[in-house]
């Protein structure tokens, strides 16, 4: 059945929806369209990149850019770290991206309060569906533990920093595209989509938002990582029942939606794993292809079961793939006990 035939393929489809409608909630084949994206620019090289990776947006999906200006007195930037000046970074802006395409949004911003204000006023007057910012303004830093067993030890952890903190734990339900390297490679970025999530119930909106972000030749792969640092109350057994249940979640679901995109040939490989190390998952993700074009994560806060790897992919030079955080936060369906799935000894019981 070809695509050109749309009377043919909607018969198809319906079809489809109705065998799989008693498995999983199926992905929505037509996204909304990404129609506005906001961009916070530090002056920074990767903050050149996010603004290329702005244009490849308009160029493809037609998106409006919206730009902040963010330098501080005191940077949160690590020193060593070049800035280029605001008219050289507002020069390379104009260079880049069509005028009728951007607004400015304010004067330069100096401290990150006056930056939450204007981020708060921006997004209750224009309804974003991506903001965009250069990893420099996470503004990571490493402190000492606190912890009265470690006296003798230098352990220290990672600090997120406070606009990073705010952009992730406040403004709900808006994704973030992190751009941590220079070395993005544009071409590949709307064809090659990995997803990683933390368990099965994420997967339909993990495959919308990277259907949102496709085109027609874009190829979706993804990696379920179900962590069992995260599951500690659970027993062994219990980890492996939990385990189970995500593979069966997960074969269903991918039956059913790889049927429902044989035609457009989106999905491509989707596997499970259960580890805490940051390299594994590294070789998991080579399942991606080394020319990834961007990483989704499910990642709604920064407690969330794979912050700790979307630190690591941070602080590691060789990943130069953007990383777009999705937030939405998902709670899994309660399930109720149909009569027939009810033991026949219960039954009996309560007799």
């Amino acid at each position: 059945m070809s695509l050109r035939d749309p009377k043919g393929h909607k018969i198809i489809l319906e079809e489809t929806y109705k065998k799989i409608s008693e498995l999983l909630p199926s992905v929505g084949f037509e996204q909304p369209p990404i129609e506005n994206a906001l961009i916070i620019v530090d002056g920074t090289a990767r903050s050149r990149t996010a603004i290329l990776i702005a244009g490849e947006l308009n160029k493809h999906f037609n998106t409006k850019i919206d730009i902040i200006h963010f330098y501080p007195e005191q940077s949160v930037i690590a020193e060593e770290i070049a800035k280029e000046s605001y008219e050289d970074s507002l020069a390379f802006t104009y260079e880049h991206l069509r005028s009728e395409v951007i607004e400015i949004k304010g004067p330069v911003v100096e401290n990150t309060e006056t930056l939450k204000i204007i981020l708060d006023n921006t997004i209750k007057n224009t309804t974003y569906d991506l903001i965009i910012i250069p990893s420099s303004v996470i503004g990571m830093k490493k402190e000492k533990k606190k912890d009265e067993n470690l006296k003798k030890t230098e352990a220290k952890v990672v600090v997120i920093g406070e606009i990073f903190d705010y952009l992730l734990e406040d403004i709900k339900d808006i994704p973030v595209l992190v751009v941590e390297s220079e070395k993005v490679n544009l071409k590949m970025l709307w064809k090659n989509i990995c997803i990683f999530l933390g368990n099965s119930t994420q997967l339909s909106y993990m495959c919308e938002k990277a259907l949102r972000f496709s085109l027609k030749n874009t190829e979706i792969r993804g990696l379920v990582n179900v962590s069992r640092s995260f599951h500690e109350e659970k027993t062994d057994d219990e980890f492996e029942q939990f385990v189970n249940r995500n593979k069966k979640d997960l074969n269903r679901f991918v039956q059913a939606n790889f049927e429902l995109f044989k035609e457009v040939e989106k999905f491509k490989e989707f596997n499970l794993s259960t580890t805490d190390k940051i390299d594994d998952i590294k070789n998991l993700l080579a399942v991606c292809g080394e020319n990834l074009g961007f990483l989704i994560i499910y990642m709604p806060t920064k407690h969330s079961s794979l912050a700790g790897f979307f630190i690591e992919f941070l602080e590691d030079p060789e990943i130069t793939f953007p990383i777009l955080i999705a937030k939405k936060k998902i709670t899994p369906p309660i399930k109720e006990n149909r009569k027939e799935d009810i033991p026949e000894e219960e039954k009996r019981k309560k007799k």
